[in-house]
């Protein structure tokens, strides 16, 4: 079997490069035009469209005025706030290999756990956690 040629492997190597860093700028772009003041969203369950692929998921609606984004969800907190982040965090399960967790508002072992899988922390606010589901949905797509 022939190995490929210096002047191949060169073309392989900056190709590899230069994905890494469309997708570095591509990224940089998304989060400065991001409007960094707006209400994130959480599900609503009555709400559906198809994405891409054609399935059809729930789209969120506008979050309640009383979750802030320094409103940080934390063991034993009991609002809105932690309903709609366990909701978002069922509907994007399947993203970080999870189980579904039982809604209540409740923040308790389930949604921590959870939360750290989304986050890496035991904590955060709703604002992270959003970011953190949407950068996972985007990281690969459209480049494909």
């Amino acid at each position: 079997m022939k190995t490929p040629s210096k002047k191949t492997a060169i073309i392989i190597v900056v190709a590899i490069i230069l994905i890494f860093v469309l997708r570095a700028a591509k990224s940089k772009h998304d989060n400065s035009t991001r409007d960094v003041n707006k209400t994130p969203e959480i599900p609503n369950s009555n709400s559906s469209t198809p994405t891409s692929s054609g399935e059809v998921k729930n789209i969120p609606t506008n979050l309640s005025k009383n979750c802030a984004k320094e409103d940080i969800l934390k063991m034993g907190s009991k609002n809105f706030c932690v309903k709609s982040a366990q909701e978002l965090i069922n509907r994007n399960a399947d993203l970080f290999s999870l189980s579904k967790i039982g809604v209540d508002g409740v923040f308790g072992g389930e949604t921590e756990t959870a939360m750290i899988a989304v986050l890496g922390k035991k904590t955060g606010t709703y604002v992270e956690l959003t970011t953190a589901i949407n950068n996972k949905k985007s990281f690969w797509g459209g480049w494909w």
